[in-house]
């Protein structure tokens, strides 16, 4: 994503964390509870990442597309931690063995 102000380019999710997500996070949880995978990933970001707009009160949530790989990082290990200890859903690690 390119800054409007000085022009730096950040660099977004990777591949790989982007193949993980979908492949992995949102596949278990999707199978578990019967939501379509992409309704499912505008839940979750609301939920995990929502932040209330001052003026009308709703949450505003950033496109996923948008996050840097450590942002998305940390956000992917919220989702799987509020699974296991709300949900009891045990998500694997990347390249994690089971």
């Amino acid at each position: 994503m390119k800054c409007e102000k000085c022009g730096h380019v950040n660099r977004t999710r990777s591949l790989p964390q982007n193949s993980y997500y979908w492949g992995v996070v949102i596949d278990i949880l999707s199978n578990e509870w019967g939501e379509h995978p992409k309704k499912l990933h505008r839940d979750l970001m609301t939920y995990h990442l929502g932040v209330p707009n001052e003026k009308t009160g709703m949450l505003s949530t950033p496109s996923s597309t948008e996050l840097t790989p450590k942002a998305f990082e940390d956000y992917v290990e919220r989702v799987r931690v509020w699974a296991m200890t709300d949900h009891n859903i045990f998500i694997p690690l990347p390249n994690e063995n089971i």
